[in-house]
């Protein structure tokens, strides 16, 4: 058994690296704190893919969607809400340690 492992949280198969599409990838609300190191990461010339939680459609990305672009993606970028140093968000770290993501957090 992994590290991390929870049968419950696994929810899609990792993919090998060179299927990889995406190299970061950042799932959530993109205001405030966030949206300034969005923002930074693209001037730096970042290729990030965003997947909001407030799409243009109304409909945001959760489920099996969602884990389908957690396999794919190469870094998943963690961005703390409000850039509070206390700030933790233990359930999103499981179901990304669950599902084998390499995940980047930011101002930790």
């Amino acid at each position: 058994m992994r590290v991390g492992y929870a049968p419950g949280l696994f929810d899609v198969p990792p993919l090998p690296e060179e299927e990889k599409d995406i190299d970061v990838l950042f799932f959530g609300t993109g205001f405030g704190h966030r949206a300034a190191v969005l923002r930074s990461l693209h001037d730096a010339g970042v290729d990030v893919y965003i997947a909001s939680q407030h799409q243009p459609d109304g409909q945001g990305v959760f489920g099996e969607a969602l884990y389908q672009l957690i396999s794919r993606a190469r870094i998943v970028l963690n961005l703390r809400s409000f850039g509070e140093p206390d700030e933790f968000k233990v359930s999103r770290f499981m179901v990304l340690f669950s599902n084998s993501a390499c995940v980047q957090p930011v101002g930790c």
